[in-house]
Order: C-alpha cells, then structure tokens, then sequence
C-alpha cells in the first residue's frame, strides 16, 4: 500500500512539474518598413507587418545537392568543394561557409565539425525533388502546409505556430530523416526562392515561428564585442548577396556595394536599437537624404528597407521580398549600388543612384 501510494505521488509530482514547464512563447511579426527619397522630394510608404499532422518530404532529391548533405563532416564538405572562401559567425552554434564555385547549394552551416544547416538558393536547383523557381501551387499540389507543426516529445513538446503570411511565404515542412526545411516564397509571382534545411536543434535554437513549448530551449549565444562585429559583417554581406540572388532570380542585375554607405546604414541600425525607435526618421540624424548629405554621399536617387527582429539575412530579404514598398525598391532598376548596414537584430539597406 505504500509503495503505490509513493508511485502515485511521484506521479503527480512529475505531472505538476510538466505542467508549471509548459510556457508559450508568442513572437510578435517581425516589423519591416521602407522609405524612397528622389532628389528632394520624398515619398513615405510604411508597410505592416491545429491540424497535428505532419508534412514530409521524401529524401529522393537530385544525386548533386544531396552529394553533401546534413549530418555530413566538414572534412567531407573540404574533400568535395575545398576551403570554403567565406565564412560567417552566428550566434545560433554554427557558421556559414560559402564557396564560391557551388552551384546548388552554395551555403553550409557548420557546427562542432557537422553540416547542420544548409541554404539553397540557385535558380533551377533541385532539393528533395522541388526546384527553386517551382510554383507555390506545384509544390503544394505534392506538400499539404500545415499552420501548426508538432516537434513531438514525450518528457517536452514543441509547437510551431504558422500565421497565414508565414504558409504563404515560408511554410515548415518535415523530411522523413527527422530533420526540417523550410521553403520560402515570392507570394507575388508565386515562385520557389530558396530551401533552408536545418536540423531540430537549430529550429529550435532559432526559433522562426511563433513557438509553443514544454521543456528546455538553447539560447542563441550574446551579441557583444567581437561577437557583434562578426555578427555585422556577416549578415551585412549575406544580405547583399542573397538580395542580388533573388534579383537574379528575377532577370535583373546585381547591384554593386556602395561602401561609403555601409556606415551610414549600420549607424541607423544602431540608432534605433539604442533609442528604442523603428522608423526612417531618427531624432538624432534625421531623414535618409540628411544622414547622407551629412556624410557628403554625392546621390541622385536614394531608397530605404528597415527591418528588426528577423532571425537572419535569409528571413530579413524574405520579409522585403514580399512586402510590396520593399519589394519595388529591391527589385528596382533604377539604383546600381546598395549597402547594407546590422547592429543586433536591426537591419537597415540603403539603395543609391550616384550623381
């Protein structure tokens, strides 16, 4: 009698721990705006930002993405592509390595010697059977997106959350091997940009969607001192890229970086993290046109993306690639340069049409 009075004891204390662990954890979306200045006139637009079964992705894709896969060795990743040419810290455990001679994929996070992440983003690529310029409607005539995605656990639970916009633009789907893509979208043209694959671990540590959970989370590492910088350069450069990617995608040209604004754009990012503020208009420098004729920038035309709170580059260019003001000023002809400018998870991108 008391040996099962015991058990039942511990029973419920297990079960009342089980239930003080369960938090949610609601994520606001992630705010973007964008602001275009020509010569001295200036035009404003602001932009506003459970079914349990699961969707899965068979592991046939084409034999070259798969060449490398996750759970690969960087050993094996240098056997096959050599040194990578860029490598970029993160605070999510891994960094990017980025080979320039890489078609598909061009991008692998790496982590304690492990490809646990990697980005796709080549148009005509091919990642587990989907192709990167394939319709929405195509690739979900064969993947039925869920809003909720279930983790699973016994002892812990993880629910991902999707609002409407995030099915539209980057749904989560499940691949058999247990490990997870998510597949952005141009809700615009309806067209497949690019395919993040990343293990459980780093979903969870980076947290994308709206995230209810019992259990344990791993936090994303500080961002200060020299981690910040790493953190700056990398995103700023990844931005540039990916931008000039999706523009490709499009049939346009790359833009070119205008270096002596990168400054003026990462000083903006830092402004409105230190300040508290999220607005093209700061009441320390003022409108994009004077923080660049303040720094004597010789400019023509000039245009602004703002965003803060995105996890990454990937989901910063994402969130303006389907905004419709950000979308016209990162697909426009009508600028050559662009610089890009992070502080934390602020990000400010500057477009300029020289004199």
């Amino acid at each position: 009698m008391l040996r099962t009075i015991s058990v039942m004891t511990s029973f419920l204390i297990i079960f009342m721990l089980a239930l003080i662990g369960f938090t949610i954890l609601i994520e606001d979306p992630s705010p973007i705006s964008t602001e275009k200045w020509e010569e001295d006139n200036d035009r404003h637009i602001e932009s506003d930002e459970a079914d349990s079964s699961v969707n899965r992705i068979t592991e046939s894709g084409s034999v070259h993405e798969e060449t490398v896969g996750l759970h690969a060795t960087s050993e094996e990743l240098q056997s096959r592509f050599g040194k990578p040419d860029q490598v970029f810290w993160t605070p999510y455990g891994y960094e990017w390595w980025r080979f320039d001679e890489v078609v598909t994929p061009h991008l692998y996070g790496i982590q304690n010697g492990t490809v646990v992440t990697k980005m796709i983003v080549e148009n005509g690529s091919s990642v587990n059977g989907i192709s990167i310029g394939e319709s929405y409607e195509s690739v979900r005539n064969r993947f039925d997106y869920q809003d909720e995605v279930d983790l699973g656990g016994v002892m812990s639970s993880y629910v991902f959350d999707l609002t409407e916009e995030d099915v539209l633009t980057k749904p989560l789907v499940i691949l058999e091997s247990g490990d997870y893509a998510q597949l952005y979208f141009d809700k615009f043209d309806g067209s497949l940009t690019a395919v993040r694959k990343q293990t459980e671990e780093v979903l969870l540590t980076q947290r994308p969607y709206s995230l209810s959970y019992r259990g344990s989370l791993i936090e994303p590492e500080e961002l200060a001192g020299d981690e910040m910088i790493q953190w700056q350069e990398g995103q700023e450069e990844l931005i540039h890229i990916l931008s000039n990617h999706f523009r490709e995608q499009k049939g346009l040209y790359s833009m070119e970086k205008a270096e002596d604004v990168r400054l003026i754009a990462r000083a903006h990012s830092r402004d409105m993290y230190s300040n508290g503020f999220f607005a093209h208009d700061s009441p320390n420098t003022g409108s994009l046109a004077d923080r660049l004729n303040e720094d004597d920038v010789n400019f023509q035309g000039a245009a602004e993306n703002i965003a803060a709170h995105y996890i990454d580059s990937l989901e910063v260019v994402n969130g303006w690639l389907n905004s419709e003001g950000h979308r016209v000023n990162l697909l426009s002809e009508d600028f050559t340069y662009v610089a890009s400018g992070v502080y934390d998870f602020y990000y400010t991108q500057n477009f300029i049409n020289y004199r």
